[in-house]
């Protein structure tokens, strides 16, 4: 490959990846630290579920980091112009927001393969039980395969715009809109031109789909 992740590169984004996770990870042990010094038993209770949310929506947007930054440092290296190269990983936010929008989908996957097993375990008879039990594992597969192609699409989507690529894929397309419409106006110039002369007595003539037309003045007539 001529155009390889350079050292620097390496480090910067090991270097966001690690402050992401020590922020994550800090905030959940706020939450810990908070439910250990609870004098009351609910709100400890309320402060452990807070901070386990966090780091274990830390963990899920850690995931899509990794393959986010991964894919801008490969489309940033890909430029022509090496001066174009300008890595942004993600950051605490869009790290954590990315980890919620995942556990969300997570969460519906999961009340979707419970609600539908739970419909056969209230079935009377056996057919009925494995035909929702096949329905709530056809549930399972279909979302977590699903979500591994949501990863990767977002984690594309996010890195074509973090790098601009967006912008540049779009200023080419307006380019070569541009370019076809002037090669169009210039191709109908030269065959309206090829198409119509004029004589030595000064008359002026034009073939039309096969048939010759003389200007008599006033209009074009075909001529016999």
């Amino acid at each position: 490959m001529k155009n390889k992740a350079t050292t620097s590169q390496v480090f910067k984004s090991g270097l966001s990846f690690l402050s992401v996770s020590l922020a994550i990870g800090l905030i959940a042990l706020v939450f810990y630290l908070m439910a250990l010094n609870s004098n009351n038993f609910g709100s400890a209770i309320v402060f452990i579920a807070i901070g386990s949310l966090f780091f274990l929506v830390g963990i899920i947007g850690l995931i899509s980091k990794f393959m986010t930054d991964g894919i801008t440092m490969g489309l940033e290296n890909g430029k022509p112009d090496s001066n174009m190269s300008n890595i942004n990983p993600m950051g605490v936010g869009e790290t954590l927001q990315a980890g919620f929008n995942l556990f969300g989908m997570i969460c519906l996957i999961v009340l979707a393969t419970f609600s539908t097993w739970g419909i056969g375990m209230t079935s009377s008879s056996i057919e009925g039980f494995l035909f929702f039990s096949t329905i709530a594992v056809g549930v399972f597969l279909s979302g977590f395969l699903g979500l591994l192609v949501k990863i990767v699409g977002d984690s594309i989507s996010h890195a074509i715009t973090t790098s601009g690529y967006g912008a540049l894929l779009h200023q080419v397309g307006i380019r070569e809109v541009s370019v076809q419409k002037e090669e169009h106006h210039v191709e109908s110039v030269s065959v309206s031109s090829e198409l119509e002369w004029t004589d030595a007595a000064g008359h002026k003539w034009k073939k039309l789909s096969g048939q010759l037309y003389w200007w008599n003045g006033t209009g074009w007539q075909r001529h016999n």
